[in-house]
């Protein structure tokens, strides 16, 4: 939200004002609050969530401008279930599918997830911490099952070519033997979806709790969103 304001500094509208006291309004409300990190017992973990918004500017802004036909990547990376890397940007290029731009978001969140990767294994080995046959276990989840199919094909196909070879790279880490696993995840799930469109209040109180590590939201939560937080974790316990 405060990246898409400052897009617009240098010639704000009323628009964007009424945007910037919104966002007080939830940092005021949410000032005593932070991220909550809690032990974990199992094995270390280094775990991504990746999204993309397609085209999500265009119609909004002015359609002759090309910035309004770029995508928005969002993608966060969890140490032990706690959140330390998130990110949330304009592609550098117009994609041309909402396939491609969740792929080129994928590609840009493998190029952090690697070394925070290596980083996590020297430090695991440094303190003697539990590790799966000397590896760090990662699960990417990615909403979108072309992007999927299209990650995990040993090569490109006629329809991918024209896809920048450095968006290509990290398919040869995509696999069991490299750690890196890569799974289908529904979006009412992803908690990066956040990180790329606005969304309703039930789904933003939802992902940013889980986001968060919050146990509870600060203020009333309507019943009916409770009931519906109940249903999603259940489906997301058999989904993982």
């Amino acid at each position: 939200a405060v990246n898409s304001c400052a897009r617009f500094s240098h010639s704000p509208k009323a628009s964007h004002a009424e945007g910037i006291k919104r966002i007080c309004r939830y940092l005021q409300k949410t000032k005593d609050r932070g991220l909550v990190f809690r032990p974990y017992q199992s094995d270390l973990q280094v775990d991504c969530y990746v999204d993309s918004d397609f085209c999500g500017l265009f119609g909004v802004e002015d359609p002759e401008d090309p910035v309004s036909s770029r995508s928005r990547t969002g993608f966060v990376i969890y140490l032990g279930h706690c959140p330390v890397h998130w990110a949330s940007k304009l592609q550098p290029l117009a994609t041309l599918s909402t396939a491609e731009a969740e792929y080129v978001a994928l590609a840009e969140a493998m190029k952090t997830l690697l070394p925070v990767r290596r980083i996590a294994l020297a430090v695991a080995k440094g303190l003697s911490l539990k590790l799966n046959n000397s590896r760090v276990i990662s699960k990417v989840f990615e909403d979108n099952q072309s992007c999927i199919a299209m990650a995990r094909a040993p090569a490109s196909s006629s329809r991918t070519r024209h896809i920048n070879a450095r968006y290509h790279f990290f398919k040869q880490h995509i696999g069991q033997e490299t750690g890196i696993e890569l799974f289908y995840l529904p979006s009412e799930h992803n908690v990066a979806d956040t990180f790329t469109k606005p969304l309703g209040p039930e789904k933003f109180i939802y992902h940013t709790m889980r986001l968060m590590g919050w146990d509870s939201w600060p203020g009333d939560v309507p019943s009916a969103y409770k009931n519906k937080f109940a249903i999603w974790d259940s489906s997301l316990e058999r989904e993982c």
